[in-house]
């Protein structure tokens, strides 16, 4: 294999032992700490927008990179991202599908 390719491997291998060590629950949004942390998240987003003065994202192009299940792609939508012009990126096939 190449270089590349067993760079992936070594990536996928490290994400599987990852998921093997958290719990399942880590981002089950019926957990205070998980909706504190989606909390802080739109907090700080909204603040970086209006750092740069924009309130929506519409016209904009938009990349979720490790988009998961595409939580975080739905929130760029509820901002005003165009589906069009967002795009979720992550090495985790099945983890695409559900953000699809």
């Amino acid at each position: 294999m190449n270089d590349d390719g067993d760079a992936l491997d070594a990536i996928r291998a490290r994400y599987a032992r990852r998921d093997a060590a958290l719990p399942a629950d880590r981002y089950d949004a019926s957990k205070a700490d998980v909706r504190a942390r989606v909390a802080e998240r739109q907090r700080a987003t909204t603040a970086l927008l209006a750092a740069h003065g924009l309130q929506s994202l519409r016209g904009l192009d938009a990349m979720a990179i490790g988009c998961g299940a595409g939580v975080n792609l739905a929130e760029l939508l509820a901002r005003g991202a165009e589906p069009a012009r967002l795009v979720g990126n992550d090495l985790i096939g099945a983890r695409l599908d559900g953000a699809r």
